[in-house]
């Protein structure tokens, strides 16, 4: 809000408040008192971006703690369940992911920035809804790396970032058609848990 537009919303306050008794000099009061309030604001705002020092970029760690909170407050940390043709059978196959939505595209470019990979999509669902733009990681051994390096920083969810950096390992060291084990079918069970809408899980 600009100078004038602060006094003018200040002079219809007053008015209405005071119709008969708005007069001239009352109003000089008035309006050299507020024009005094708003320059000591402004000496005080300008002193304390002064006096400030905040870094023009962010270290590596400040930037894998502010992903980490984008991730905690705005992503998903997943393992689904798709169906796949194989072999003219249908086999159902299990799909780790992680992603981070935001209807502002820099925060996903950001993100893809600081990690180099990833892909960035732009998701339109409905008709007066804003578009949302989200990154995804789906490669099991970039979603390792991903989460082994913002898992310090995770502070709601961690417990997904510990299941599913124990399935990726898993996964990753037996080729890609193994059988699941039980391990890594009770880690989908407490995924979907945890991942479950509607309900708080400790």
């Amino acid at each position: 809000m600009s100078r004038n537009e602060y006094l003018r919303q200040w002079q219809k306050e007053w008015r209405k408040k005071h119709p008969k008794e708005a007069k001239e000099k009352d109003a000089r009061k008035w309006r050299r008192r507020l024009e005094r309030r708003y320059k000591e604001y402004h000496n005080h705002y300008d002193e304390a971006i002064a006096k400030s020092k905040v870094p023009k970029t962010l270290t590596q760690q400040e930037s894998l703690a502010y992903t980490a909170g984008c991730l905690d407050g705005e992503g998903c940390i997943y393992l689904h369940q798709s169906k796949d043709l194989i072999h003219n059978k249908t086999e159902r196959r299990l799909v780790p992911g992680v992603n981070v939505a935001n209807t502002d595209r820099r925060m996903a470019v950001f993100i893809h920035d600081l990690l180099k990979w990833g892909s960035i999509s732009r998701s339109h669902k409905k008709h007066r809804w804003k578009s949302c733009w989200v990154f995804q990681v789906s490669d099991r051994a970039k979603i390792l790396d991903f989460l082994v390096q913002i898992r310090p920083y995770l502070k709601l969810k961690h417990k997904q970032a510990d299941l599913l950096m124990e399935y990726c390992l898993s996964s990753l060291t037996k080729s890609p058609r193994s059988p699941y084990t039980e391990r890594e079918k009770e880690i989908f069970v407490q995924m979907k848990i945890l991942n479950q809408r509607g309900k708080h899980v400790d």
